[in-house]
């Protein structure tokens, strides 16, 4: 049987490297895709389990679920695209693992701070989390970001 000499460094080599890391990267989005989708709807469970809300004819009424809606994540492993996140019919539950209003990881945006702390422009940041992860954001979500940080200071 003859044996594959993957020293040499060819060009169909470098090709597989780039198919596995690429395999990867999207292995690790979709995992953490169905880990999150998971995390969700389990905690929709507990919270139904243990919410009363308000009072109907004098006695307790049950939470019930509502359904899901689709959403896009910024994380630092790239777009994580339809997280199904669930809905209850009061509207008032929201899952912890996301921050509301917000279509970008904290971690995501903190590393936006640490750029712009190191001297990248807030117009070159986008370009820069596009060559890095996939995805870009403005310049003026980027200053909105770094405000945070006059408050730090």
């Amino acid at each position: 049987m003859k044996q594959l000499d993957f020293s040499k460094g060819t060009d169909f080599v470098k090709g597989l490297k780039e198919m596995f890391k690429e395999d990867m990267e999207q292995g690790h989005r979709r995992f953490l895709k169905e880990l999150m989708n998971h995390w969700m709807e389990h905690e929709r469970n507990e919270f139904i389990e243990g919410s009363i809300e308000g009072c109907q004819k004098g006695g307790p009424i049950k939470e019930y679920r509502n359904g899901y809606y689709e959403r896009t994540l910024r994380s630092p492993l790239g777009l994580i695209e339809d997280l199904r996140v669930p809905r209850v019919r009061s509207g008032i539950f929201y899952p912890t693992i996301l921050e509301k209003g917000k279509h970008i990881s904290s971690l995501t945006a903190d590393g936006l701070s640490r750029m712009y702390l190191r001297g990248v422009s807030t117009h070159n940041v986008g370009s820069v989390l596009e060559g890095l992860l996939g995805y870009r954001v403005s310049s003026g979500y980027v200053s909105r970001v770094t405000k945070t940080l006059d408050q730090d200071v």
